[in-house]
Formats: structure tokens, C-alpha cells, sequence
């Protein structure tokens, strides 16, 4: 299946900066082929993980009547919408995604499907809380599972020109080092980093670098990778980062670090 190529490349998200905004996002914006070929896009909120999109829904109505007509659909999730009035324009980023949505008819697919949904809005909450919530609400529920077919993310190119405005300015002071997020950017002394950090703790302690493990997430991660003899990324860690890691773990909304430190240190 072949989907348009962005036309504006400089704009592009990368996908880890895209899987990203997936994540941190509360709610998005599901467009189906409604009532009489109409375009029918309702706010709806859902939760990204291993790659699909999982949303609830009753098991009647406009969503079920269009998904019925065609599996084929788009999401969009809308990350920054700043106004900017002397440019009569938003400085936004974007992601959208292209795929087919089913109905999730298996129970256990269902059960492990409303987990993800309900933790993710109510990460604090109790397994025993949260499964008495499901068990009311299980009888009319529906689960809805959209398979991604392509996907891209996209932002103002006046955040682009941010961006690179401060690279430029940061390129004439050989002192400092930056850490880009692709949301905002750490500045920090170039002598500053949580490897030089480390690498001084350890001489303290009398620690040698292969017994240290370290687990990270950004890009300022990496200069501790450096420094230690285990190197973890998380599942949700920048993919530069997950190159350079010796394993990688599940996100930090699975327990990741959790998982790391029960499989390698304990």
C-alpha cells in the first residue's frame, strides 16, 4: 500500500519523537467514513502500545456503524498548538496515523486491551480498584484495535527555525553542550554531564566501570552510557540510545526499569 510522502521533509518528526507524542497524549481525533459517505471524526480518547492503537467504544452507535462499513481509518493527535499573533499563525506539532480498526471480539484481547486504557489514565489507582471498574462497565463495553499501515508526525516550521536558531547561537560558545529533545533542549557546561557525574562518584566509591549499570531514556543518557559496563535502554528510550545499549527494556509505562533491575542487578 503505497501513502503520500510528506512533502515538507524538513518538518518531519522522527518516529521515536512520533511514538513520543503517542504516548504522552490524553486524547486524539478518529476519523471514519460515516453516514452516507460523510467524514466522521470524533474526539476519543486511547492508548499507543507495541505499535497499535486501542480505543473503547459502545457497542452501538455512529463509530461501530462506520468501522462496519470500512476497517479503514486516521488518527490524529495534536501535541503543541502555541498561537503566535504577530505571525497570524500556531506553532503546533502533529502526528496522524493511517490503518484499519477492528472490533476486539476475543475476551482475554478485550481484558488486556482496558488494562492498558485504564492504567494509563489512572496509573496510581489499585489492580483491585481498577478491576472492579472493569467488571461494571464489562457487559456494554467494546474494545476497538487500530493496526497502523503508516504513520508520519510533523511540526510548525517555526519550531524548526527554534531550533535551529539556537543550535546556531550555541555553536559560538565551545563551553556548553546541549541535549535536544525535539520539545525543549537541556544547556549544560561541557565539563556538566551525568557521565562526568558518574565517573567521579565511581572513582569515590572505588567503583570500577564494568560494575556499574546505568538505564536511561534521552539523549543526555548517553554520555553515562560512556561511563558504565552495562548500558539498559528503555522501551521508550530515543533511538539513538536504544543502538547503544547493551539491552533494551520495556517502556517506562510497563516497568521497565523494574524489569531491568530484576533480570541484571538483584
Amino acid at each position: 500500500m503505497i501513502f503520500r510522502e510528506m512533502r515538507l521533509r524538513k518538518q518531519e518528526l522522527s518516529r521515536q519523537k512520533v511514538a513520543d507524542i503517542l504516548h504522552k497524549g490524553t486524547s486524539g481525533v478518529l476519523a471514519l467514513l460515516g453516514d452516507n459517505d460523510y467524514p466522521y471524526a470524533v474526539p476519543i480518547s486511547y492508548v499507543y502500545d507495541d505499535g497499535k492503537i486501542y480505543f473503547h467504544s459502545a457497542k452501538n452507535g455512529h463509530k461501530i456503524d462506520a468501522i462496519q462499513r470500512t476497517a479503514k481509518a486516521s488518527f490524529c493527535v495534536i501535541d503543541k498548538d502555541l498561537v503566535v499573533p504577530e505571525e497570524y499563525t500556531t506553532y503546533f506539532r502533529s502526528v496522524i496515523a493511517f490503518g484499519k480498526i477492528r472490533v476486539i471480539e476475543d475476551d482475554r484481547e478485550k481484558r488486556a486491551a482496558i488494562e492498558k486504557l485504564a492504567i494509563k489514565y489512572a496509573p496510581e489507582d489499585t489492580a483491585a480498584n481498577r478491576d472492579d471498574a472493569i467488571s461494571r462497565e464489562w457487559k456494554p463495553l467494546c474494545m476497538l484495535e487500530m493496526a497502523i499501515d503508516h504513520i508520519t508526525g510533523k511540526e510548525a516550521i517555526g519550531l524548526v527555525k527554534e531550533k535551529e536558531k539556537l543550535k546556531e547561537i550555541l555553536s559560538v560558545y565551545p563551553q556548553v553542550k546541549a541535549a535536544y529533545t525535539g520539545i525543549y533542549a537541556e544547556i549544560f557546561s561541557k565539563d556538566a554531564s551525568k557521565g562526568n557525574g558518574l565517573k567521579a562518584l565511581s572513582a569515590h566509591l572505588g567503583i570500577e566501570k564494568e560494575e556499574i549499570a546505568c538505564i536511561g531514556d534521552g539523549e543526555n543518557d548517553s554520555f553515562m552510557f560512556e561511563e558504565s559496563g552495562l548500558k539498559i535502554a528503555m522501551g521508550n528510550a530515543e533511538e539513538m540510545l536504544k543502538q547503544r545499549a547493551d539491552y533494551v527494556t520495556s517502556s517506562n509505562r510497563h516497568d521497565g526499569a523494574a524489569e531491568a533491575i530484576e533480570k541484571y542487578i538483584l
